[in-house]
């Protein structure tokens, strides 16, 4: 949860339906006292009003500046800016063991799943609730912004949602609306929001879910089409907390067109991001996560409708070696592969989680790089897709034992993880984040290959096929699966490029500054985020 940057300004915050919330923060609200030219005759009578004025006048400031301090506090959710914050400190046992690759946190109800992987299909609507929640504050009048049904707004005292009004194959932020509850986590920006640009294929593909997918990773996930053993914990059983959407829109002015082509010969001006991640220990010594992947991307940073394509694409992601006890310091975890050790710690793929507090944790991977089938050595049937996300600063939840990837049991370092409530006392609950780069790299060759739909060698590449896990091309499937992962391209462009491997990246360079969330909405003095999130 991190706090804004400035004193005043408006953060956009999204609701259940997709709507958003304008919250204005204010900082010191000022009142002029303006002169006034009385008469001589009617001095005594100004005289008095001016002395009831200033009583009623000072009244206000003094009650107006309370108010405000605590509407800052309160209206916490939005974009942010990097800045690291206080909070008190502890160390406490997680919940269940938790995965170094999903094996912790027994599933929820309703979490989905079961003891396979889900098929594709239909997923279960939420259940009907089993009671109303009985609030220990009142809720503020006024509809939700934009109409609709339902408006309840988030506020002190408000109860934690009821088990049954939780569905994990639906996307929800922090607050329920229609009901007036908090969860106990939530999942970032809402994806619906760019429903105008990319539509909702990918949710279908998903089977209607918002939340997850049939590629989803479970216990022993890795880069080497490793089989799901039967009963083992998937992703959205034993982790669904850590599913997030990020996206951004309208990327276009030329600071950022030139930032983008600093990384890839094409800009990326959209993008929307679903990832995996639990905060702390139990993401940073995780390797392999699954993702979906939408953006548009423009040749050489030309934005038009003949020279922007579309691209979705799905799978699992390496995010490589683990930076500890500081960025651009390799730690070894088992099963890393000799390359790892022989590059820069930071060449992606990797993950950062320094030690301390207000670390700047970081992910990024340009897709599977380390994985290669022997079919295909060099990668030039394999449409890659990645992302870079960084956990904002105060974010941390607590410091990373890489002595604890291989334990059988181990205990987690929290920062200010209350053990009776489950529930983070300070800002370290990761909260926030930012979509700071999104790839999509694709081998030039298949311009005009018997792949490129559009027949012709032109620089782009229009195709809707599948992969595998990994983004390898793969050929006979007939439904969504584990390794029939659907894939279009629309006009996406892949020539023009320069880089000796043949493959040509499409790449978005943004920042925190640019594109930090803050996903955490709790009243000043209420803490509702707890762990995982």
């Amino acid at each position: 949860m991190s706090s804004p940057s400035s004193a005043a300004h408006n953060t956009a915050e999204k609701n259940s339906s997709g709507e958003n919330k304008e919250v204005l923060k204010v900082g010191t609200k000022k009142v002029r006292l303006f002169n006034r030219t009385f008469s001589l005759q009617v001095f005594v009578v100004g005289l008095l009003l001016l002395l009831v004025v200033g009583v009623v006048g000072t009244s206000y400031i003094i009650n107006f500046s309370s108010t405000d301090n605590r509407s800052q506090a309160q209206s916490r959710g939005g974009r942010v800016a990097e800045g690291g914050r206080g909070g008190g400190e502890g160390t406490d046992p997680r919940g269940g063991q938790g995965d170094r690759g999903d094996t912790g946190r027994p599933g929820r109800p309703g979490s989905g799943g079961g003891s396979t992987p889900p098929p594709v299909g239909t997923p279960p609507s939420s259940p009907a609730p089993t009671g109303t929640p009985t609030p220990t504050g009142t809720p503020p009048a006024g509809g939700r912004p934009g109409g609709g049904t339902g408006g309840i707004q988030p506020y002190a005292g408000a109860p934690e949602c009821d088990e049954s009004l939780h569905n994990a194959t639906q996307w929800h932020g922090l607050w329920n609306y229609d009901v007036g509850c908090h969860y106990d986590h939530e999942h970032k920006m809402n994806p619906n929001d760019l429903n105008d640009i990319f539509g909702t294929q990918m949710f279908e593909w998903a089977g209607g879910q918002t939340i997850s997918y049939p590629w989803q990773t479970y216990a022993g996930a890795g880069v080497n089409f490793e089989s799901y053993l039967p009963g083992t914990c998937t992703e959205n059983t034993c982790k669904h907390e850590g599913y997030k959407w990020l996206y951004f829109r309208d990327r276009t002015s030329p600071e950022q067109i030139s930032g983008a082509l600093l990384l890839g010969a094409h800009a990326i001006t959209d993008a929307r991001v679903q990832y995996h991640a639990i905060g702390g220990e139990l993401g940073a010594l995780t390797r392999t996560h699954s993702v979906s992947v939408e953006v548009k991307s423009c040749y050489h940073g030309i934005v038009s409708d003949e020279t922007c394509g579309i691209y979705k694409g799905a799978g699992w992601l390496d995010m490589g070696r683990l930076n500890y006890p500081a960025r651009g310091v390799y730690q070894p975890l088992p099963g890393d592969p000799p390359e790892f050790a022989n590059t820069g710690a930071e060449l992606a793929p990797y993950r950062i989680h320094a030690t301390g507090k207000n670390s700047l944790d970081s992910w990024q991977s340009e897709g599977n790089v380390y994985n290669y089938l022997p079919t295909d050595p060099n990668g030039l049937f394999r449409l890659r897709v990645g992302y870079g996300v960084h956990f904002l600063q105060g974010e941390s939840v607590g410091e990373t034992n890489p002595l604890n990837a291989d334990a059988a049991t181990s205990e987690t370092h929290f920062w200010c993880l209350d053990k009776a409530t489950g529930k983070y006392t300070c800002t370290n609950n990761n909260s926030a984040a930012a979509l700071f780069r999104t790839w999509v790299s694709i081998p030039q060759s298949l311009d005009g290959s018997i792949y490129d739909e559009d027949g012709t060698r032109n620089g782009y590449f229009t195709f809707h096929g599948y992969t595998n896990r990994y983004g390898d091309i793969v050929d006979n499937c007939a439904s969504v699966g584990l390794d029939c992962v659907p894939v279009v391209a629309e006009n996406f462009p892949i020539g023009g490029c320069q880089n000796q491997d043949g493959i040509c990246k499409s790449a978005y360079r943004g920042s925190t500054e640019q594109d930090g969330w803050d996903a955490d909405i709790s009243p000043e003095g209420e803490w509702w985020i707890g762990y995982p999130n």
